[in-house]
């Protein structure tokens, strides 16, 4: 998966341990199909978030790794994680 994002002026500013850590998930994340994204997702991050204790991600650092993971998607692809995301915001 390429790294481009990380140079996007959107990561300026993000502490590097979580840099490194959403780099990792969303090169993990860019080899799952559609059905299991969500689930990755939610899973890797509850589960850095345990393991950390106290690391937490921002709104601007989620939308670096959807971002992130939205990169060689199809249009169709980038379209069903839009809409699974305008879901998970309406039940918060």
């Amino acid at each position: 998966m390429p790294e481009d994002w990380m140079k996007s002026d959107n990561v300026n500013g993000i502490d590097p341990l979580k840099l490194q850590m959403l780099n990792s998930i969303a090169s993990q994340g860019s080899q799952k199909g559609m059905s299991e994204l969500l689930p990755f997702l939610v899973s890797s991050l509850s589960n850095t978030q345990r393991k950390s204790g106290t690391l937490s991600f921002t709104s601007k650092e989620m939308d670096c790794i959807i971002e992130a993971l939205k990169q060689n998607k199809t249009p169709e692809e980038t379209a069903r994680i839009e809409r699974m995301l305008q879901l998970i915001k309406m039940m918060q």
